[in-house]
This record gives structure tokens, sequence and C-alpha cells, in this order.
């Protein structure tokens, strides 16, 4: 019994506590209340319509500049990234894009992912098709 008094002494002293706080609480709610006078609500402001989102690029190269070509330099899309490789420079295959494209980096700084589908595939063969040509 000894040992448990100064514990559930401290546990009388918490919820005393939180007791007394929700009250000081209460009565400061209920005085600022009492003090602020009612303010005229202002006119109703007209709000402009939301813009709507820019839209997705289109196309291989242009989802290409907007995906890739930050990192990955690419002459035919006017990319200069300079953190990926330089696909001018390696001229993938398309497997080999696509494969990049699903599993990231081994780094992890290409996500894995970005693309998915159709637009994963047509991205493989357009990387595939111009890399490194002229």
């Amino acid at each position: 019994m000894h040992r448990a008094l100064p514990v559930l002494l401290l546990v009388a002293v918490i919820v005393a506590g939180a007791a007394l706080g929700v009250l000081r609480q209460d009565r400061a709610d209920e005085s600022l209340t009492a003090a602020v006078a009612p303010v005229a609500t202002p006119p109703a402001v007209a709000t402009p319509e939301p813009t709507p989102a820019p839209a997705a690029p289109r196309g291989a190269r242009a989802v290409f500049g907007h995906t890739c070509g930050t990192c990955h330099s690419l002459r035919d899309a006017g990319s200069g990234g300079l953190i990926g490789p330089d696909l001018d420079a390696v001229r993938p295959a398309a497997a080999r894009v696509r494969r990049a494209i699903r599993t990231g980096s081994i780094d992890g700084v290409m996500q894995p992912g970005l693309l998915n589908g159709r637009e994963a595939r047509a991205m493989a063969a357009y990387v595939a098709r111009v890399a490194g040509r002229k």
C-alpha cells in the first residue's frame, strides 16, 4: 500500500488539474463570448472560377520532356538532363526502356512505374526509335 500511495496521489493531482483546466477554459470561453460584440458579416464576394489544371502533355516527345527530360538527355526531345543516362549515347532497345520504366533505377533515383500501360510502351518505342539518331 505504501508503494501505491505516491502513484495514487500523482493520479489524483493529474485528474484534479485536468478538471480545473477544463473549468478554467469553460469560464474563459464564456467571458470571451460575452466580451466580443457581434460583427456584421461582410457582403458576399464573387469568387473567380477555378483555373483548369494544365493539360497533360500529348505525344511521346512531350511526355518524355515532361516526365523523363529533367533527368535524361535525348536530342530529339530537346532535353539535356544531367542525372540519368544520356539516352543518345546509350541507344537502348525498347525492351530495356520498358524494363527501366517498370522497375526504376537500382539507386532509387528513378522511381518505378512512372508510366504505365500504353503510355510506357509508346515511350519505350519512341526512345528506341530516336535515341542516338540525327
